[in-house]
């Protein structure tokens, strides 16, 4: 008997695919939203798209889209949706703007669960590579990227909860020591 596989999202983005900012990447972290308005996660500027428009959230491991009741909808594939579970290469419309969904994803067998093996398929932006090679189209992927910062929080943003307060704690340490210090080589 053969396990059965499961795909595991390991990185997710929105590829902005029409309009004057095409080409613009946006890293998905757990749950972000798209509207008009510049505190969005995923600002556009677009006349059709409402305030708030959408959301995509990260649930049980797949990325679902869904629309916040706006007033022109979102659609999937060209199908209008209240919500949708996304695949790789799928159009996410939002207002007159259209994005494309693309994963990085890794099989793992039920009879190794999260556990990434040399014949463990990879892909991502419709290729596929070895997972040795995983580091590598990477990399590859974030020189392309103009938006560094941005690329940066969409990393940070995948990091669990209790490692990100290890790493803020260990940042106020550092923070703390080097006033510390300042503090020495002032009053001595």
């Amino acid at each position: 008997m053969r396990p059965t596989i499961k795909w595991r999202i390991l990185l997710a983005k929105l590829i902005i695919a029409t309009g004057k900012n095409r080409g613009t990447e946006f890293p998905l972290a757990q749950t972000q939203t798209i509207g008009r308005l510049g505190r969005n996660e995923i600002p556009i500027d677009d006349d059709g798209a409402s305030r708030r428009h959408a959301r995509v959230a990260r649930q049980d491991g797949d990325y679902f889209v869904i629309d916040l009741n706006s007033k022109n909808g979102v659609t999937v594939n060209g199908k209008k949706i209240h919500k949708a579970r996304l695949e790789h290469d799928d159009e996410v419309g939002v207002g007159y703007t259209l994005f494309r969904f693309e994963c990085l994803v890794s099989e793992k067998s039920a009879a190794t669960p999260g556990k990434i093996t040399s014949d463990s398929a990879i892909s991502y932006g419709g290729g596929s590579t070895a997972p040795n090679r995983l580091v590598t189209s990477a990399r590859k992927q974030a020189q392309v990227k103009t938006q560094t910062l941005l690329w940066l929080r969409g990393d940070f943003a995948q990091i669990g909860g209790a490692y990100k307060a290890l790493l803020v704690i260990g940042l106020m340490a550092i923070v703390v020591g080097l006033a510390y210090l300042a503090f020495i080589a002032t009053a001595g």
